[in-house]
């Protein structure tokens, strides 16, 4: 069970997600870091020019291989590493 009493689930269960029917304008001066698969990058081009804004911006930018579509363990392992990488 968790702090507010949440029972059954997956580990998932700690994620909230919002939905807003409109887009947010992510890109400021408080954002650390941006993830998403490979593939994504190269299918979708907003992606790939958020990517491109990263560099120019100096945020990080990490794209990772993904077994499968929508793979939340390779993500998850993903942010992980670099939090490590950023605290050690």
């Amino acid at each position: 069970p968790g702090p507010i009493g949440l029972t059954e689930g997956g580990r998932r269960r700690w994620t909230h997600e919002v939905r807003i029917p409109d887009q947010v304008f992510v890109r400021g001066g408080h954002l650390q870091a941006v993830f998403a698969a490979k593939a994504r990058v190269a299918a979708d081009p907003e992606v790939e020019d958020l990517f491109q804004w990263c560099v120019r911006e100096g945020v990080d930018h990490i794209s990772f291989d993904t077994p499968r579509e929508n793979d939340f363990e390779a993500l998850l392992r993903e942010c992980r590493a670099y939090i490590r990488r950023k605290l050690y």
